[in-house]
């Protein structure tokens, strides 16, 4: 995927974008396709999914991220600068993030929706 159809996939969003990189030598990206297959169908009418695969892109060569994958979610009309995951993160995890976002997708505010969790739950989320 090249950046003008990521940007053209940014432009035509209309419920919760997923992107992530990834790369040839990441040793966890293939087992995180499998988490998101798992979990895509449940979320199919309002996430939409791709990949984007950096081994062949310069601006990736010059300026590198550590880690791999790096997911990044869009919300419709929510935020320009998206909610950033990085790393490897298991199924039940992404998809309780995934019903976070819906939350706001669906127009709730998103300080309310992060604010209602516990101290045990935002551990789960972004200490994994």
């Amino acid at each position: 995927m090249s950046i003008s159809e990521v940007k053209k996939e940014l432009k035509n969003n209309k419920g919760i974008l997923w992107a992530y990189l990834s790369k040839k030598d990441c040793p966890v990206c293939g087992d995180f396709s499998d988490v998101i297959n798992k979990i895509k169908p449940k979320h199919k009418k309002y996430l939409n999914v791709f990949e984007y695969k950096i081994d062949n892109d310069d601006g990736f060569k010059l300026f590198p991220h550590l880690v791999y994958p790096m997911s990044y979610f869009y919300i419709y009309g929510k935020q320009e600068f998206p909610f950033i995951r990085q790393g490897f993160v298991p199924a039940d995890i992404i998809d309780n993030e995934i019903l976070l976002f819906k939350r706001i997708l669906d127009g709730e505010d998103m300080n309310e929706v992060f604010n209602q969790l516990d101290d045990e739950d935002m551990n789960e989320l972004f200490n994994q």
